[in-house]
């Protein structure tokens, strides 16, 4: 940018921060918790002078890893969308329309840099949390005893699914397996913690009773409340059982379901016969009951970061549909993976056209495009300007690599997009 333009934009730098304080204030509780509102005018603060370096500066790292530091300090996408709008009016507002122009072409490079940053960090954050989701279920166990044996199997039971429904059919499988008692059931607090719901039970009593919506109120009226409210085992001898069988059942043995966060519920197990057991065959219950309720609470985040993953997706493609830039991919073959963005319409491109097709034989007339591509997949970041028959922008080619750092294809985003006249 021109000295005699930053000069200017420096020189109302304490407007510009008020502004950004002002917009951070607006949407504070958008933001994740750990930011405080104690910290907000630092962070105005800070953004004011990384712009200015980077107006000063247009290293293209400065926006990108603004991005990733805003999301690591807690701001919502809100936040940062709302903190480009305020540049954008504060440059239109504030500076004559010859000023204002290059402020605004030289800033949103910036933000588009900066959305692209916080994108990233945010999908890589999603990814390491369903990474830790996959790892908590890896579980190896090596008993000798019988009972250890039953707590392997368990483990192995709780990772073939992360489905909550097909992991509680496939457990009470298991257990009436290997088990052999007369009824199994698996109770699971409801959403307001008020009651015990009845969610899989063997046999046709248990199918039942799962039509009935059978639930029991959390409470020390019941064994599974009262095992369920302290977090300990039970073991009842000729006591009356909460559920109606149609065979005694002399034997109960109640065992609460704990995740490291919270209890989840409780299973139930009903024996025919007066059955003694040792301290060693109640350990190894418990450890299954534990590793049931571990992969219960890994299937409710799972669910949890796939419809965070989801908004996530969703956000980034509002932001891409409605921001002037390009977002693209191309697979180790060269082939468009990927290419959205508000920035088509400039170019009256449709994605639809060029999803599938090569990218070497659509440019294969424009030399410079096939040899940033090329350097690009020879492991190079490439940042180039675009010419086009009628148009040109600024254009970042990025190598996306596999776990053994070979090039597998390019990710890349084209902003600044103009028409000639």
């Amino acid at each position: 940018m021109e000295e005699t333009t930053l000069n200017q934009i420096m020189a109302r730098r304490a407007d510009l921060e008020t502004a950004y304080h002002q917009v951070l204030r607006e949407t504070l509780f958008t933001n994740r918790t750990q930011i405080r509102p104690a910290k907000l005018k630092q962070v105005a603060t800070e953004e004011v002078a990384i712009l200015l370096d980077f107006l000063q500066n247009a290293h293209y790292d400065t926006g990108f890893k603004r991005g990733e530091s805003l999301y690591q300090l807690g701001l919502s996408y809100e936040s940062m969308l709302r903190l480009g709008q305020a540049t954008r009016e504060f440059c239109l507002a504030e500076f004559p329309p010859e000023i204002s122009k290059l402020a605004l072409k030289a800033t949103d490079n910036y933000y588009q840099a900066m959305v692209l940053g916080f994108s990233r960090t945010h999908e890589k954050v999603i990814l390491e949390e369903q990474e830790r989701i996959r790892a908590a279920m890896e579980q190896t166990i090596s008993y000798r005893t019988k009972q250890l044996e039953l707590a392997a199997g368990m483990g192995q039971v709780c990772q073939t699914t992360l489905d909550l429904n097909s992991l509680l059919e496939t457990a009470l499988e298991f257990l009436q397996m290997n088990l052999n008692f007369y009824f199994t059931g698996i109770f699971l607090v409801d959403e307001q913690n008020n009651w015990l719901v009845l969610r899989a039970a063997n046999g046709e009593i248990g199918q039942e009773l799962l039509r009935q919506k059978f639930k029991l109120e959390i409470s020390d009226e019941s064994t599974i409340g009262w095992c369920m409210l302290r977090g300990k085992y039970r073991i009842l001898q000729n006591a009356v059982p909460e559920i109606t069988l149609p065979v005694a059942t002399p034997t109960q043995i109640v065992l609460p379901l704990i995740s490291p966060k919270r209890t989840l519920g409780a299973i139930t197990l009903h024996h025919e016969r007066m059955e003694n057991f040792s301290e060693q065959d109640l350990s190894a219950l418990d450890i299954v009951a534990d590793q049931l309720a571990n992969a219960i609470e890994n299937a409710s985040l799972y669910t949890e970061s796939q419809a965070k993953l989801q908004e996530s997706q969703q956000t980034l493609r509002t932001v891409v549909m409605n921001m002037p830039i390009v977002l693209f991919a191309l697979d180790k073959e060269g082939v468009f993976t990927l290419l959205e963005g508000k920035g088509l319409e400039v170019w009256g491109m449709e994605s639809e056209k060029f999803i599938g097709q090569s990218a070497f034989e659509i440019y294969e007339q424009s030399p410079q495009i096939i040899r940033d591509i090329q350097l690009a997949f020879k492991g190079e970041t490439i940042i180039s300007v675009m010419e086009l028959a009628d148009s040109s922008c600024d254009i970042q080619y990025l190598p996306i690599r596999d776990e053994n750092e070979q090039v597998i294809g390019i990710t890349g985003l084209a902003w600044g997009i103009a028409q000639h006249e």
